[in-house]
């Protein structure tokens, strides 16, 4: 299974950036879209990997979700890696478009995407 998502990724890297910078992203969900083509998702195939190498439970959890908000209070790695997620997101590192922000906290945090 995990064998044939890493095929199809390199064999359709060009088409699988398209769809996952489309212009329509609004209402775009990538995790859906991977489970629609692979039939699971980066969560699950990057616990799934880290299983198999036998990586430590923690990172296990991270991987499979780190896109789910944290219990309040929570401690530990996920906390950290969701929230560096949710800036990544902000900041427009991720699938979804960077907000607009003020040019002032442009001049002190500078994305890879330019707002005016």
């Amino acid at each position: 299974m995990i064998s044939g998502v890493w095929r199809y990724c390199g064999q359709h890297r060009a088409e699988y950036e398209r769809i996952l910078f489309q212009e329509d992203s609004d209402n775009f969900d990538l995790i859906e879209f991977e489970k629609s083509v692979f039939d699971i998702d980066h969560c699950q195939a990057g616990a799934w990997i880290l299983e198999q190498w036998d990586f430590p439970k923690e990172l296990r959890q991270v991987a499979a979700l780190h896109h789910q908000r944290p219990a309040d209070g929570a401690v530990g790695l996920l906390p950290v890696v969701y929230a560096g997620w949710r800036i990544a997101d902000l900041l427009g590192g991720g699938s979804q478009p960077a907000p607009v922000i003020s040019p002032s906290l442009a001049r002190c945090c500078p994305t890879r995407r330019a707002h005016k």
